[in-house]
């Protein structure tokens, strides 16, 4: 039976073989393509990398298009390069909807959003979390100092424009 099943295999491999569509150095041709996708050097990307822990503005101003007309473009190509202020991500409540998962509670600007988060970071950094139990078996109880435990965080999971 075993042998049987190798002699089909070897037979559709000698019939694969025989057209002329297939290549058996293509799996080599991929792996040569994909390294040199990954050797790719853009210079955008290269920029962007420099500008990680830089403002929102500084890499928003870094982000533009280039064109023909300089400074007679026209004004919908002037419009195409946002700034902070005009960017703004939804925050989406805590406990989604199963039937919209996607529905959004509310749009926040997203320099608004980046501040909330530094916020919160910073007072989380300087409160302590205090746990108690109570007896065996029950739910254990987190409290902040500061910060209540129920605080809604601002999580970005797209960006709009106003």
């Amino acid at each position: 039976m075993v042998e049987h099943r190798c002699a089909e295999m070897d037979a559709r491999l000698d019939a694969m073989e025989s057209l002329e569509a297939y290549d058996p150095k293509a799996e080599a041709k991929f792996a040569a393509a994909l390294q040199s996708l990954k050797d790719l050097k853009l210079p955008l990307l290269d920029q962007l990398e420099g500008l990680k822990d830089a403002p929102m503005d500084v890499i928003m101003a870094s982000l533009y298009l280039e064109d023909d007309t300089g400074g007679d473009a026209i004004q919908f190509i002037r419009d195409l390069r946002p700034s902070s202020s005009q960017l703004t991500i939804p925050v989406y409540p805590e406990v989604r909807d199963p039937r919209n998962p996607w529905a959004c509670k509310e749009e926040i600007k997203l320099a608004d959003a980046i501040a909330a988060n530094i916020s919160r970071a910073e007072q989380k950094k300087r409160s302590r979390i205090v746990c108690r139990t109570y007896g065996v078996g029950s739910v254990h109880h987190a409290r902040s100092d500061r910060v209540p435990v129920s605080a809604p965080i601002v999580v970005p999971q797209g960006l709009a424009l106003l």
